[in-house]
């Protein structure tokens, strides 16, 4: 039987099919790895202005890098990075990689590791470069032509870790996920959300590097967090959680802020940062709130009250963090705080007279009128020290001494308390 023939006209066409793939398959069997992983350390180095470390590079059969172990590090600290990558893809082709044009478009990043640590003078340990080093001694690094022109990333389970050793912070962001893009010295986080104690939280940002310093801005919300004495940051926004410990402090926070500043030091950012925003503390247990002692003193609440709720919207400015209606709905009735907290930690508040008389109940005030309380007077009172130190002064006395002997009270509530069953006996 006579065997069928392939036409030979199929020959050209075909071969012009298969040559690219068995062209590009043979370069990456035979091109050098090591020297490709060099080329790749060297243009991240130049483009951070920071140590880099690469655990493997592999080059994909339909074009592409895969980076894999990647790691950024401060100058000076390279055995601990602050920025790790399980694996990266960049669509890199063999050809920008010979000739050093290394451009990509698109980034895809898969099991970062991030360290944002706030040192003690308020710079960031991310913030340092061998560039700002170079300007620093005058050099001129040329740093603009290593950035990408346009390049668009997305991550997928990340990690972030957020450090301020020098109020106790320690923040750990987990199944963190989003996508933003890096054109040359601006950088746009579109949209980044992950969990955070238990509750959400989703961040949008901008870092533009292209003045003589970085300017930002961001929105953050976080919704039903847990509270715990990690969270010491959280007493600039509001003086309820200073120099609370882990056994006072429960409940869950729902943060609604925005930021806006220029500069990486503590003297740039108490210069330049201006900000907005709400926080509500929902429901709340703050037994051991210094705070929260103080004034259970001072307007004669009982030992060991709870707390329902603590809201404040707050204004950031001239490096402070001002509030004019921190309210705390009390056992009994709300109390209505306004002042601030400064970034050094310093805090001053005063009650609000006419929010208190204003919002309590006829049987709220009769209560008061019981007690020998005037809530028209009441604007005495003051909350002043520091986040390690909350002092609350009644006309300018501890609570104790201005409102009598525990002996007193106690002798009046129980006083009260008998008017109060007698009433509802008849």
């Amino acid at each position: 039987m006579k065997r069928p023939r392939f036409p030979r006209r199929w020959l050209v066409p075909l071969g012009a099919l298969l040559l690219p793939p068995l062209a590009w398959s043979l370069l990456i069997a035979v091109m050098p790895t090591e020297w490709a992983r060099a080329r790749v350390v060297a243009r991240l180095e130049a483009a951070t202005g920071r140590p880099v470390a690469l655990g493997a590079l592999r080059v994909g059969l339909l074009g592409g890098l895969v980076l894999r172990d990647l790691a950024v590090a401060t100058p000076g600290k390279a055995a601990d990075p602050w920025l790790k990558i399980s694996s990266a893809r960049l669509n890199v082709s063999i050809v920008q990689l010979l000739c050093g044009q290394i451009d990509p478009t698109d980034l895809d990043v898969a099991g970062l590791s991030l360290r944002v640590h706030r040192r003690a003078d308020g710079t960031y340990e991310m913030a340092d470069s061998s560039l700002a080093t170079s300007a620093a001694a005058g050099q001129s690094p040329a740093r603009a032509s290593h950035e990408p022109s346009g390049l668009n990333f997305r991550l997928t389970g990340g990690s972030v870790t957020v450090l301020d050793p020098s109020n106790g912070t320690r923040l750990e962001l987990t199944g963190v996920e989003g996508r933003g893009t890096w054109e040359g010295r601006r950088t746009t986080v579109q949209e980044i959300r992950g969990t955070l104690n238990g509750g959400t939280f989703v961040l949008a940002a901008q870092l533009d590097r292209s003045g003589p310093a970085p300017a930002f801005e961001g929105q953050f919300k976080a919704d039903g967090v847990a509270l715990d004495s990690r969270m010491a940051l959280l007493g600039y926004l509001t003086p309820i959680a200073a120099g609370a410990g882990a056994p006072g402090l429960e409940g869950r926070l729902n943060l609604n802020l925005y930021l806006r500043g220029t500069g990486t030091s503590r003297a740039d950012l108490k210069r330049t940062l201006v900000g907005r925003g709400a926080v509500t503390l929902d429901p709340v247990k703050l037994d051991g709130s210094p705070l929260i002692a103080e004034l259970a003193d001072a307007l004669r609440q009982p030992a060991g009250m709870r707390i329902g709720a603590v809201r404040s919207t707050i204004t950031i400015r001239d490096g402070r963090v001002n509030s004019d209606d921190l309210t705390i709905d009390c056992a009994r009735f709300p109390v209505v705080l306004t002042g601030w907290t400064d970034f050094d930690g310093r805090l001053d508040y005063r009650l609000r007279a006419d929010r208190l008389a204003g919002r309590l109940s006829e049987q709220a005030k009769e209560f008061l009128s019981e007690l020998e309380i005037n809530p028209a007077e009441a604007g005495t009172l003051a909350v002043h020290g520091s986040l390690g130190h909350v002092v609350v002064t009644v006309n300018g006395q501890p609570p104790r001494q201005f409102l009598g002997s525990a002996a007193d009270r106690e002798r009046k509530f129980r006083g009260l308390s008998r008017r109060l069953k007698d009433r509802l006996l008849r």
